[in-house]
C-alpha cells in the first residue's frame, strides 16, 4: 500500500458473512459468528496489522458497518433477535444468489432492542 501510496487501510473487520474479531466483552460473538475458531482476529493479531501498518504511516480505520451487514451476529443465541429477518426469507433474493444458510443477505440490527445498544 505504501509503494502505491495508499495511506488508509480501511478494514471491513466483521461483515455479514463474519465476525472474526474477538471482542472481551462479547467473546461469543466470533465463536458464533465467526467461520472457525482458527479464523479470527484476536486482540493481539490486530495491534500486530496496526503496527505493521504504523510503520509505513498507513492508518488503519476498522469498519463496523451497522445497522446492516451485520448477520453474523444473528448466530450467536444472545444477539439472536436483535437481527431482523435473521431466520425469514427473503422475497428479493435471485435465484442461486449468495445466501447465508439460505436466508437474506443482509439483515440489520433492531433499533428497538436494548441489546443493540448494548452491543454497539
Amino acid at each position: 500500500m505504501a509503494a502505491a501510496k495508499f495511506n488508509v487501510f480501511h478494514w471491513h473487520i466483521v461483515e455479514d458473512e463474519s465476525f472474526p474479531l474477538a471482542l472481551n466483552s462479547f467473546p461469543t460473538l466470533s465463536f458464533y459468528g465467526g467461520y472457525q475458531a482458527d479464523q479470527i482476529y484476536t486482540r493481539e493479531a490486530v495491534k500486530q496489522v496496526i503496527d505493521y501498518a504504523h510503520r509505513y504511516a498507513i492508518r488503519v480505520i476498522p469498519e463496523f458497518d451497522n445497522p446492516g451487514h451485520t448477520r453474523s451476529i444473528g448466530f450467536d443465541p444472545y444477539f439472536k433477535e436483535i437481527v431482523r429477518c435473521f431466520g425469514n426469507t427473503n422475497i428479493y433474493n435471485l435465484t442461486g444468489a449468495y445466501e447465508i444458510y439460505g436466508s437474506p443477505l443482509s439483515s440489520p440490527l433492531d433499533p428497538t432492542y436494548d441489546k443493540t445498544y448494548e452491543l454497539i
